[in-house]
């Protein structure tokens, strides 16, 4: 019998696996593109058959993570607000018109005004969201709490912008 060392029987399997990863990788994705109707059938009844065998588990899964899926999900949120603010502080992480770069101090101003409106039509908490879904459209900037006060009563003026 061939290969009665159980190592070298598996030795001669992986080089065999490696070997001809390429094709096997080709034929797995012929056939995903070939049957993708087949396997979204496939994928709804199954999950029809085990829908709550599903939740259970995803439930768990939540409750057992929580702290952790709860860091990501505001790590995510955090990197796209930065995101979101250097670019409409002209590719700085600061306020446009005073230079104020504490992150907590930053929002986004609606520079045609509006942004009330926008917000009701979007959802509050969905504004930089919106803006990265949408590739960053013209019509916004970055400023502080305070030029976004004084800009609302419309005494911003040059004496608080950034010197030349």
């Amino acid at each position: 019998m061939p290969y009665k060392d159980i190592e070298m029987r598996k030795a001669k399997q992986r080089e065999q696996y490696r070997k001809h990863r390429e094709a096997r990788v080709a034929y797995q994705r012929r056939y995903a593109q070939e049957n993708k109707e087949r396997q979204r059938d496939y994928n709804k009844l199954w999950y029809e058959l085990n829908r709550e065998s599903v939740l259970l588990k995803s439930r768990n899964y939540y409750l057992t993570h929580k702290n952790h899926l709860n860091e990501l999900k505001q790590n995510k949120a955090l990197a796209l607000k930065i995101e979101v603010l250097t670019h409409y502080g002209n590719n700085r992480l600061a306020c446009v018109e005073c230079g104020e770069n504490q992150l907590a101090c930053l929002t986004i101003d609606h520079i045609t005004r509006g942004g009330m409106e926008h917000k009701r039509t979007i959802g509050g908490r969905q504004l930089y969201y919106w803006l990265k879904l949408h590739g960053l459209p013209e019509g916004y900037q970055t400023l502080c709490m305070n030029c976004q006060f004084l800009k609302e009563w419309g005494i911003l003026n040059e004496s608080c912008a950034l010197p030349s």
